[in-house]
């Protein structure tokens, strides 16, 4: 448990939920987004796959940040089960809840499924983590 001159208890688990929701965001806008323009100009269906995960991702950054300042561990641990959610729901995008391209070879199947799904696995199990952390510091009171 980190605190600062203020008061405020930031855990180790606050940092890493931060890191992990930076790269998950930083990820899909740079390095495993979906496919590009088709030669017309057009875009293909997975490019609004990877609309929605980026703004999945910008919510749990949000989630993530606004956890670690919060003075509460009843607070932390409600925001935790919608990061566990968001996280979640951010697996299944690219697996069925918007269709992807049919080929494996194309960059949504290659790259941005599987960076998705591990990123969002990786999300709500330090979501699980906090809430845990806090549901198991709360009993012992």
């Amino acid at each position: 448990m980190i605190l600062n001159k203020k008061g405020l208890k930031i855990s180790v688990i606050d940092v890493v939920s931060v890191v992990v929701s930076v790269f998950f965001l930083v990820g899909i806008t740079c390095w495993f987004g979906a496919c590009g323009p088709k030669e017309d100009g057009s875009y293909m269906n997975c490019r609004h796959a990877g609309e929605v995960v980026t703004a999945l991702a910008a919510v749990l950054l949000v989630l993530s940040v606004c956890k670690a300042f919060l003075p509460d561990g009843k607070y932390k641990t409600g925001v935790s089960i919608a990061m566990i959610a968001v996280g979640v729901t951010a697996c299944f995008v690219p697996k069925g809840i918007i269709p992807l391209c049919m080929m494996d070879a194309m960059t949504c199947n290659a790259t941005m499924k599987p960076w998705t799904t591990v990123f969002g696995a990786l999300t709500a199990v330090v979501g699980a983590a906090d809430c845990a952390f806090w549901i198991l510091k709360n009993k012992k009171k």
